[in-house]
């Protein structure tokens, strides 16, 4: 069917390229675009491989338990989010000059302007919730997070021209949001796809009847085991001492 529709497209797209201009080609474009879907064509190895489609199944049944997951990653950015607000809201902004001489003299923005330097603000920062949840989604994914806790390190207040490692403790926020975000929830959606995996991967082997009682499907479970188990052959140890040895 897939392809059926990809071939009908094409000829569809082939037909009015023949008899239109080129001003009336130009507004089949969004018919020449449903030609990508021959791209989805290496989908149908899915119908063809039983291992292939047992993961796809639990990608898709693990979508709702994901939605849980996600409130839960939203819940911890939220907290840590306020948190990074109280601690480093306004501090990420620095002097930029190109005399090197004079950007050491600065101390505040007041003495940025005095030479004509420019006071900016980090991309990266935790001015308000919004943006501190921004900061926190790209940490969780390990891209460019060093900057970021540099920048809360050298934080020296509101409106001051930040100094080299002025809080090096602050670097634990970091590792405890790095420890939990990025380590430990991340993990948990890996854990929920793996989770539904074994349960379908259980239903296709054992299979699923609304008939079958919990302790029958229990006693189906015990078979499976046994009929996996290869039997050991047991054999009689000799009473002679000679014949043992």
């Amino acid at each position: 069917m897939l392809d059926f529709f990809v071939v009908i497209v094409s000829v569809v797209d082939f037909y009015f390229s023949m008899t239109s201009d080129g001003g009336d080609t130009e507004q089949l474009r969004s018919l020449k675009a449903l030609r990508a879907i021959r791209a989805l064509r290496p989908l149908r190895m899915i119908s063809r491989n039983e291992g292939l489609k047992v993961a796809v199944k639990a990608l898709f049944a693990s979508i709702p338990a994901m939605a849980n997951v996600l409130l839960v990653i939203l819940l911890f950015l939220l907290i840590f989010a306020i948190l990074g607000v109280n601690f480093f809201k306004g501090q990420f902004y620095r002097c930029i000059h190109e005399n090197e001489a004079l950007l050491s003299m600065v101390k505040t923005r007041s003495d940025c302007y005095d030479i004509n330097g420019n006071w900016e603000n980090a991309d990266s920062n935790f001015d308000n919730v919004l943006n501190a949840i921004l900061t926190l989604f790209q940490i969780m994914t390990k891209d460019e997070w060093i900057p970021v806790m540099n920048n809360a390190i050298d934080a020296n207040g509101i409106e001051k021209q930040p100094v080299y490692k002025n809080n090096i403790y602050m670097c634990f926020y970091f590792i405890i949001f790095m420890i939990i975000g990025s380590m430990l929830i991340v993990n948990l959606f890996i854990g929920v796809i793996i989770d539904n995996f074994n349960k379908i991967k259980d239903s296709e082997e054992i299979g699923e009847n609304w008939m079958v009682t919990p302790s029958q499907r229990q006693w189906m479970e015990v078979q499976q085991i046994m009929l996996k188990k290869k039997l050991i052959v047991a054999s009689k140890t000799p009473e002679n001492s000679f014949r043992y040895l």
